[in-house]
């Protein structure tokens, strides 16, 4: 029965879904600018980035086993496509890897208040700028069960549902358990830097999203230290004359030394 209702929710939404997906696209492109550049999708998939014409370096990390539900994708992509696995909320990777850090309703998904803190750390570490998308929910169709007013159920009502449906979808049904969903005011503590934006449909928030880019404004004090450390690291290396000179990149959160501008092989990228 359940199974019936959902297939006919999904097809009831899909065109509106696929008009909010194509507007939230645009306005991600607008805002974050992505042409080009590296950016790292948590817990994405390949389809996710046809729309994206400006082929990128694009880097999916999902939990193991994850990417295989897309291998029909995998090979027919324009961007330039890493596949990795491991846990969003602990990333091997270093500091500023990436242009862009991306998520599109994952970050419900990895568990408690302190698993959703170190996502939103590693968000905010792993690149020089970012996009989490997460539901609301004061939308009346909860997203993920497809359920009228879902989170103003009595908990007990939930679980007993919740109950019901892992007999015949034990995955869907540990998916919809474990979801949290976060506040605006949420967002803002994971991410005080961010602007949040309010994704509506008839007036209702339906999502937020939380963007923000570091440019020279939010990393001055950054830029200017890594700055005197670079200098005084190539003066150690071989004294320069003049005293070198550094541009700052924010997008890419390096530094380019300028040493001789006659000299194209004179350039070197720090950081």
């Amino acid at each position: 029965m359940y199974e019936a209702y959902l297939q006919l929710i999904r097809k009831a939404i899909s065109p509106i879904k696929k008009r909010l997906r194509d507007k939230r696209w645009r306005m991600f492109v607008q805002e974050m600018q992505p042409h080009g550049g590296s950016v790292i999708d948590l817990g994405g998939k390949i389809e996710s980035w046809s729309g994206i014409s400006s082929p990128l370096d694009l880097t999916l990390l999902n939990l193991p086993d994850f990417h295989g539900e897309g291998t029909e994708w995998q090979g027919q992509s324009h961007h330039r496509v890493i596949y990795l696995e491991g846990d969003a909320c602990c990333v091997s990777l270093p500091d500023r890897s990436f242009d862009l850090v991306f998520s599109s309703s994952v970050i419900e998904h990895v568990g408690d208040a302190n698993k959703q803190a170190a996502f939103a750390n590693e968000v905010r570490r792993l690149g020089c700028g970012y996009w989490v998308q997460t539901p609301s929910r004061w939308f009346p169709l909860e997203p993920h069960s497809l359920m009228p007013f879902w989170w103003f159920y009595p908990a007990a009502l939930r679980r007993f549902l919740i109950g019901r449906w892992r007999r015949n979808m034990p995955n869907w049904a540990d998916m919809v358990a474990e979801s949290r969903v976060l506040s605006k005011t949420d967002l803002r503590k994971l991410f005080p830097e961010a602007h949040i934006a309010t994704e509506r449909l008839l007036g209702l928030p339906k999502s937020y999203i939380a963007f923000a880019r570091f440019g020279s404004d939010e990393f001055v004090g950054r830029a200017d230290a890594l700055e005197d450390t670079l200098r005084d690291q190539v003066r150690l290396l071989a004294p320069l004359r003049p005293t070198p000179k550094f541009r700052w990149l924010p997008l890419t959160g390096r530094f380019v030394l300028l040493c001789d501008p006659r000299k194209r092989n004179n350039l070197r990228l720090f950081g």
